[in-house]
């Protein structure tokens, strides 16, 4: 019985150390006085490796997540504000001859961060951090569903379907 509560222990820990989603926080921080998020503008996202139309299904579900963290949109007076930063680079793999020849598709890798700063103090009180491989539009959404899910999980004092009430 010891053997297998100790086996299920060891089980979960690999498991949750193995998350594609990295995320590190100020444990001091209450979260719950954050009502409200302004962006912002970071010129270095133009620089990012990645098509306009990629960073904008990047910045829209970005919204989405941080909107499904119950924070509301004010440009006007923010708590936090929010950081987008992609960084990626187009790979181009090649499968000479037979069956796999024929024109290469170029897939794009790199990480997305998402960094949420304390308006109030300038501090960076949330970082939450993962990594993308996508060739298609699909495949980029996909990812962004998985991988955006995977942070909420892990935001402090966030209430998701996973994370009914911590």
């Amino acid at each position: 019985m010891k053997k297998g509560i100790l086996f299920a222990g060891i089980f979960a820990w690999l498991l949750a150390s193995c998350s594609s989603v990295k995320v590190t926080y100020d444990r001091s921080v209450d979260f719950s006085r954050y009502r409200t998020f302004a962006y912002i503008k970071d010129p270095e996202v133009k620089k990012s490796g990645l098509p306009e139309k990629y960073l904008r299904i990047i910045v829209r579900a970005s919204d989405r997540f941080i909107k499904s963290l119950g924070l509301r949109p004010d440009p006007r007076s923010p708590d936090l504000l929010v950081k987008i930063v992609p960084r990626f680079h187009k790979r181009v793999d090649v499968y000479p001859g037979p069956p796999y020849a024929g024109p290469a598709r170029p897939a794009y890798e790199g990480t997305v961060a998402l960094v949420f700063i304390d308006a109030r103090t300038g501090k960076k009180v949330w970082e939450g951090r993962f990594p993308l491989l996508f060739q298609s539009r699909a495949s980029l959404e996909a990812q962004l569903e998985k991988r955006l899910r995977e942070l909420a999980r892990k935001y402090p004092g966030a209430v998701t379907e996973d994370r009914p009430n911590e």
